[in-house]
């Protein structure tokens, strides 16, 4: 994945589709790393949430190995072609 990568996404429910580019990524070490450098907002959360919040709703999705194992990466995306 590099910058200037298109990326169509699919929503499963309806077949709707959107494409984004890859306008930036980013790289951390863990999770508490990016959202020490995001806001909530810019990274899908509530604007309200601390770094704990968000480390703890993501470790839902991803376990604390696989962010040890993998790292983090964060992709800044633009809608559209």
């Amino acid at each position: 994945l590099k910058i200037g990568h298109k990326i169509l996404f699919t929503d499963l429910e309806n077949d709707k589709q959107i494409m984004v580019s890859v306008k930036q990524l980013y790289k951390f070490a863990t999770f508490a790393d990016l959202y020490a450098q995001f806001n909530g907002a810019k990274v899908g959360s509530n604007s309200t949430d601390n770094i704990e919040k968000m480390v703890n709703d993501t470790y839902e999705i991803y376990t604390p190995e696989q962010e040890r194992h993998y790292g983090v990466l964060a992709i800044e995306m633009l809608l559209g072609d």
